[in-house]
Protein backbone atom coordinates (compact mmCIF):
# COMPACT_ATOMS: atom_id res chain seq x y z
CA UNK A 1 0.00 0.00 0.00
CA UNK A 2 1.55 3.30 -1.05
CA UNK A 3 1.90 6.24 1.34
CA UNK A 4 -0.72 8.14 -0.66
CA UNK A 5 -3.24 5.34 -0.12
CA UNK A 6 -2.34 4.53 3.49
CA UNK A 7 -5.33 4.70 5.81
CA UNK A 8 -5.30 7.45 8.39
CA UNK A 9 -5.45 6.22 12.01
CA UNK A 10 -8.53 7.15 13.99
CA UNK A 11 -8.71 7.71 17.69
CA UNK A 12 -11.39 5.79 19.52
CA UNK A 13 -12.17 8.99 21.48
CA UNK A 14 -12.71 12.63 20.63
CA UNK A 15 -9.49 14.68 20.76
CA UNK A 16 -10.66 16.66 23.77
CA UNK A 17 -11.11 13.49 25.82
CA UNK A 18 -7.76 12.92 27.58
CA UNK A 19 -7.38 16.00 29.79
CA UNK A 20 -10.92 16.10 31.23
CA UNK A 21 -10.78 12.30 31.61
CA UNK A 22 -7.64 12.53 33.75
CA UNK A 23 -9.16 15.30 35.89
CA UNK A 24 -12.35 13.30 36.38
CA UNK A 25 -10.49 10.16 37.47
CA UNK A 26 -8.47 12.19 39.98
CA UNK A 27 -11.47 14.08 41.37
CA UNK A 28 -13.89 13.20 44.11
CA UNK A 29 -16.84 12.32 41.89
CA UNK A 30 -19.31 9.51 42.32
CA UNK A 31 -17.90 6.04 41.73
CA UNK A 32 -20.33 5.49 38.84
CA UNK A 33 -18.61 8.23 36.82
CA UNK A 34 -15.17 6.71 37.33
CA UNK A 35 -16.58 3.27 36.46
CA UNK A 36 -18.05 4.60 33.23
CA UNK A 37 -14.72 6.15 32.21
CA UNK A 38 -12.88 2.91 32.97
CA UNK A 39 -15.43 0.90 30.97
CA UNK A 40 -15.01 3.27 28.04
CA UNK A 41 -11.25 2.76 28.30
CA UNK A 42 -11.75 -1.02 28.19
CA UNK A 43 -14.07 -0.78 25.19
CA UNK A 44 -11.63 1.51 23.39
CA UNK A 45 -8.73 -0.84 24.08
CA UNK A 46 -10.48 -3.91 22.69
CA UNK A 47 -12.30 -2.28 19.78
CA UNK A 48 -9.17 -0.24 19.13
CA UNK A 49 -7.39 -3.49 18.28
CA UNK A 50 -9.89 -4.02 15.49
CA UNK A 51 -9.40 -0.44 14.31
CA UNK A 52 -5.63 -0.91 14.37
CA UNK A 53 -6.05 -4.11 12.35
CA UNK A 54 -8.03 -2.12 9.79
CA UNK A 55 -5.42 0.65 9.64
CA UNK A 56 -2.51 -1.74 9.17
CA UNK A 57 -4.19 -4.35 7.03
CA UNK A 58 -3.67 -5.24 3.47
CA UNK A 59 -6.51 -7.67 2.83
CA UNK A 60 -5.07 -11.19 2.86
CA UNK A 61 -8.12 -12.46 1.04
CA UNK A 62 -10.37 -10.47 -1.33
CA UNK A 63 -13.34 -11.17 0.92
CA UNK A 64 -11.57 -9.49 3.89
CA UNK A 65 -12.09 -6.02 2.40
CA UNK A 66 -15.80 -5.58 3.30
CA UNK A 67 -15.19 -6.70 6.89
CA UNK A 68 -12.21 -4.37 7.18
CA UNK A 69 -14.38 -1.47 6.01
CA UNK A 70 -17.08 -2.58 8.48
CA UNK A 71 -14.54 -2.20 11.29
CA UNK A 72 -13.77 1.38 10.32
CA UNK A 73 -17.12 2.63 9.08
CA UNK A 74 -19.43 0.85 11.49
CA UNK A 75 -17.88 -0.69 14.61
CA UNK A 76 -15.36 2.07 15.38
CA UNK A 77 -17.76 4.87 14.49
CA UNK A 78 -20.48 3.32 16.63
CA UNK A 79 -18.08 3.05 19.56
CA UNK A 80 -17.33 6.76 19.13
CA UNK A 81 -21.11 7.39 19.38
CA UNK A 82 -21.18 5.36 22.61
CA UNK A 83 -18.22 7.33 23.97
CA UNK A 84 -19.72 10.69 22.98
CA UNK A 85 -23.10 9.79 24.47
CA UNK A 86 -21.48 8.51 27.65
CA UNK A 87 -19.38 11.68 27.87
CA UNK A 88 -22.61 13.68 28.04
CA UNK A 89 -23.47 11.75 31.21
CA UNK A 90 -20.24 12.85 32.92
CA UNK A 91 -19.86 16.05 34.94
CA UNK A 92 -17.57 18.81 33.81
CA UNK A 93 -15.89 19.44 30.46
CA UNK A 94 -17.27 16.39 28.65
CA UNK A 95 -20.82 17.50 27.97
CA UNK A 96 -21.58 18.62 24.45
CA UNK A 97 -25.25 17.71 24.25
CA UNK A 98 -28.03 16.87 26.69
CA UNK A 99 -27.46 13.51 28.38
CA UNK A 100 -29.57 10.72 26.93
CA UNK A 101 -29.01 7.45 28.85
CA UNK A 102 -31.50 5.40 26.78
CA UNK A 103 -29.64 6.40 23.60
CA UNK A 104 -26.30 5.36 25.10
CA UNK A 105 -27.80 2.04 26.16
CA UNK A 106 -29.27 1.50 22.68
CA UNK A 107 -25.90 2.32 21.07
CA UNK A 108 -24.08 -0.17 23.34
CA UNK A 109 -26.58 -2.89 22.42
CA UNK A 110 -26.28 -2.05 18.72
CA UNK A 111 -22.48 -2.11 18.90
CA UNK A 112 -22.55 -5.58 20.46
CA UNK A 113 -25.04 -6.79 17.84
CA UNK A 114 -22.82 -5.42 15.06
CA UNK A 115 -19.81 -7.17 16.58
CA UNK A 116 -21.74 -10.44 16.82
CA UNK A 117 -22.75 -10.20 13.15
CA UNK A 118 -19.15 -9.40 12.14
CA UNK A 119 -17.86 -12.39 14.11
CA UNK A 120 -20.36 -14.64 12.32
CA UNK A 121 -19.38 -13.17 8.95
CA UNK A 122 -15.69 -13.68 9.76
CA UNK A 123 -16.35 -17.41 10.15
CA UNK A 124 -16.90 -17.73 6.42
CA UNK A 125 -14.12 -19.91 4.94
CA UNK A 126 -13.11 -17.20 2.47
CA UNK A 127 -12.07 -14.84 5.28
CA UNK A 128 -8.40 -14.89 6.30
CA UNK A 129 -7.51 -16.64 9.54
CA UNK A 130 -5.86 -13.47 10.83
CA UNK A 131 -9.02 -11.37 10.48
CA UNK A 132 -11.24 -14.17 11.78
CA UNK A 133 -9.04 -14.53 14.88
CA UNK A 134 -8.98 -10.77 15.47
CA UNK A 135 -12.78 -10.69 15.56
CA UNK A 136 -12.96 -13.74 17.84
CA UNK A 137 -10.41 -12.25 20.24
CA UNK A 138 -12.26 -8.94 20.37
CA UNK A 139 -15.59 -10.59 21.11
CA UNK A 140 -14.03 -12.76 23.81
CA UNK A 141 -12.02 -9.95 25.40
CA UNK A 142 -15.05 -7.68 25.69
CA UNK A 143 -16.82 -10.35 27.74
CA UNK A 144 -19.44 -8.66 29.90
CA UNK A 145 -18.35 -5.13 28.94
CA UNK A 146 -21.68 -4.23 27.34
CA UNK A 147 -23.79 -5.39 30.28
CA UNK A 148 -21.51 -3.61 32.76
CA UNK A 149 -21.60 -0.41 30.71
CA UNK A 150 -25.40 -0.46 30.52
CA UNK A 151 -25.64 -1.07 34.28
CA UNK A 152 -23.40 1.93 35.02
CA UNK A 153 -25.29 4.18 32.57
CA UNK A 154 -28.55 3.23 34.31
CA UNK A 155 -27.03 3.85 37.74
CA UNK A 156 -25.85 7.32 36.67
CA UNK A 157 -29.27 8.12 35.22
CA UNK A 158 -31.06 6.94 38.37
CA UNK A 159 -28.76 8.60 40.88
CA UNK A 160 -27.45 11.74 39.24
CA UNK A 161 -29.61 12.91 36.36
CA UNK A 162 -32.98 14.58 36.48
CA UNK A 163 -35.20 14.87 33.47
CA UNK A 164 -37.97 17.39 33.04
CA UNK A 165 -41.24 15.77 32.12
CA UNK A 166 -43.33 17.27 29.40
CA UNK A 167 -46.54 18.96 30.59
CA UNK A 168 -49.02 16.30 31.57
CA UNK A 169 -46.21 13.65 31.60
Amino acid sequence: MSAAHRRQPKSMFPTAWSEPRARLLESDVAAEYRSLVRLLDIGAEHLGRLQLHYERATPQAPSDAPLLEFIDEDLSDLFRCVAAGAANLLPGDFQVEKADPPEVEADVKLLLRYLEVAVLAAEHPSISDQLRNTFRETETSLGSWGEQTIDVVRAIADAHLTFALAPGG
